[in-house]
């Protein structure tokens, strides 16, 4: 039966018994009742996943986009037209294409470098970097006059090559150098040894003291939810990565002992790190009071049915993304995601003079050597570091 009403009345009982907030509830019945009078000016009362799309595309007010019809609109209508096609309701979370989605001209050669990679003992970042690396190379090998993956030719390595932004040029060499050993061209490996990318040193951005004051200022608000300012603190205070966040489960909280323990997702290390006052409330707080009943061991879960799991380290940058907005702190070319925050507690703990091996430890690096970026964050010790320059004459005069 596609009649609007009817469909509308089942969706609202499905969400009741999915265990949605009345709140969320009164959301979607309001959505229902545009929807409903929408199908009545389009001469009809039933329902199709034609018009639920043509309902879904109109996004904009006065002309300006609307995220929140777009959100919103969207959800309704994709729920609805899951009905349609199956019989039934499935709150499903809509993924996000992944990089090797689209097929390609030698999707054979990506297929097979994939498996080999994947069965090798590497960590699984290595993993999927090495595979972007290669899809990114076949896919440009596919809008080439190549024929055959055999006559590949130094030129079209290097023609590839000129075509990658000079940062990122090292990583695609990595993955460059997998694959021609997995298809066994020694001769041009050998070839590809030699070139050298630069390994940039940028200097890290840091938060200054008044950006600090103003996201306090927002984390001691009500504007943000309990769960959003726990993940902010874990990255901010502690310098957790995102990954590690929001796999971070109930067990790993030691309440007796003031720590949080747990195994790192990038190295495989055991971390133990200090729970602050402010973490543990935030912490207690969410368990107890605003994090939903859930079957999940992770500590943080989503906000609405079936209340699973964050899907990924993104969760984390959106909620970063918005107390950075709430606090009014301009980007100017800084990426406000959790390493952002990484970054800061790292500077902050080398301004206090804290040795760089501790702080390795804290951040959990497998290299110690990978600290040492955050030495010039601190602007005053590095100032110390000037040599004088009147030893060989230089005393502040300009000479001809």
């Amino acid at each position: 039966m596609n009649n609007i009403i009817f469909l509308s009345q089942e969706l609202l009982t499905f969400l009741r018994k999915s265990h949605y907030k009345e709140s969320t509830l009164a959301k979607y019945e309001r959505e229902l009742k545009v929807l409903q009078r929408f199908c009545e000016t389009h001469g009809t009362r039933d329902y199709t996943i034609e018009l639920g799309n043509k309902y879904a595309e109109d996004i904009y007010i006065d002309g300006h986009f609307s995220a929140h019809r777009y959100f919103d609109r969207g959800r309704v209508t994709r729920l609805l037209n899951f009905y349609l096609d199956n019989g039934y309701f499935e709150l499903v979370i809509k993924q996000r294409m992944k990089f090797d989605d689209p097929q390609i001209r030698f999707q054979n050669e990506y297929n097979n470098y994939k498996s080999y990679i994947y069965q090798k003992d590497l960590r699984n970042s290595t993993k999927h970097n090495y595979s972007y690396d290669v899809y990114m190379f076949l896919n440009y090998l596919s809008k080439t006059d190549l024929d055959h993956i055999d006559n590949l030719s130094i030129e079209l390595i290097y023609s590839y090559l000129s075509t990658i932004n000079v940062d990122s040029q090292r990583h695609a060499l990595c993955g460059l150098r997998s694959y021609l050993q997995f298809i066994n061209r020694i001769d041009l490996l050998q070839r590809i040894k030699g070139i050298r990318s630069p390994r940039t040193k940028k200097i890290i951005s840091v938060l200054s003291d008044d950006e600090k004051m103003r996201i306090q200022n927002v984390l001691n608000s009500d504007k943000v939810t309990i769960r959003d300012k726990a993940i902010f603190l874990l990255g901010y205070v502690l310098g957790m990565r995102a990954c590690d966040i929001v796999t971070l489960k109930l067990t790993d909280i030691n309440w007796e002992n003031d720590c949080i323990q747990f195994i790192q997702s990038k190295t495989g290390n055991a971390v133990k790190l200090p729970l602050c006052t402010d973490i543990g409330n935030a912490l207690f707080l969410y368990i107890t009071l605003e994090r939903e009943k859930s079957d999940c061991d992770n500590i943080f879960i989503s906000h609405y049915p079936p209340y699973n799991s964050l899907v990924d380290h993104s969760a984390c940058y959106q909620v970063v993304r918005k107390i950075m907005n709430l606090a009014d702190i301009p980007m100017d070319n800084r990426f406000f995601g959790v390493h952002f925050l990484r970054h800061n507690t790292a500077s902050s703990l080398v301004r206090s003079g804290v040795s760089l091996g501790t702080i390795s430890a804290i951040l959990g690096h497998s290299d110690p050597n990978s600290t040492n970026v955050y030495i010039s964050t601190d602007s005053e010790k590095l100032k110390e570091c000037v040599l004088s320059m009147k030893e060989i004459g230089m005393d502040g005069e300009l000479y001809e």
